[in-house]
């Protein structure tokens, strides 16, 4: 498994994500996809120096689909397992080892299923991690009908299709999808997560609210949105 994870250095639980993710002997490696160089914390330690920790720094933010497009190029085996992490996202160890020790098939895609957009309540109460299948309909985006699906991703590096210049930052869940065979959910009641932080100072930028209204209405004409 190899995880690809953008960053602007937002989130505060990163550094110690990155630290639990690379004990596990599975995760081969890790491409962090720096799009804020010089915002990088001072305390990484011993994580600057591991070999299986690829910084991939950008001299200004390229935004988070051209960072999944960028990080899944360095990935040449077609059968390597692929997490796409958002870096306000913690997922367990044990949703990893879940993942990991899948059998997969190439045109599967696994996203992280919300508690509050489980069908089956029951499932919300379980300590386990679950994997269920997801149904939805591709006249929606992803997002609206399962927010947060997009944050965690697991497929492998032969059904990632590259993701559209004209999606920079919102829909390239859906692009993914779009290519997709069959969609899992992956339920993790240990999830941490904050809330899309990288994003909240973003908002507020007006050139960042042009791209989105960019992706909206790409999304429009290839989507039908």
């Amino acid at each position: 498994m190899q995880l690809v994870i953008p960053t602007l250095w937002k989130s505060k639980s990163l550094v110690e994500s990155l630290n639990r993710y690379l004990q596990l002997s599975f995760v081969e490696r890790i491409l962090l996809v720096d799009n804020a160089a010089l915002e990088r914390p001072g305390d990484l330690g011993s994580l600057a120096k591991d070999a299986r920790l690829l910084m991939l720094p950008q001299h200004q933010n390229i935004y988070v689909n051209p960072s999944w497009n960028l990080a899944v190029a360095q990935i040449s085996d077609p059968n390597t397992l692929v997490g796409i992490l958002n870096d306000d996202v913690s997922l367990s160890p044990k949703a990893l080892a879940e993942m990991n020790a899948r059998s997969w098939q190439v045109g599967e895609v696994v996203g992280l299923m919300p508690d509050s957009e489980l069908t089956d309540l029951s499932l919300s109460r379980e300590t386990g991690i679950r994997v269920i299948p997801v149904h939805h309909d591709v006249k929606q985006s992803i997002g609206q009908q399962l927010p947060g699906f997009g944050s965690a991703m697991f497929l492998l590096r032969a059904s990632y299709r590259p993701i559209p210049a004209c999606f920079q930052i919102w829909y390239g869940d859906d692009w993914l999808l779009r290519s997709a065979t069959t969609i899992f959910g992956i339920h993790d009641p240990s999830l941490r997560r904050e809330h899309h932080v990288t994003m909240r100072d973003l908002r507020k930028s007006s050139s960042f609210r042009a791209i989105l209204s960019n992706d909206r209405r790409s999304a429009a004409q290839l989507f039908g949105f």
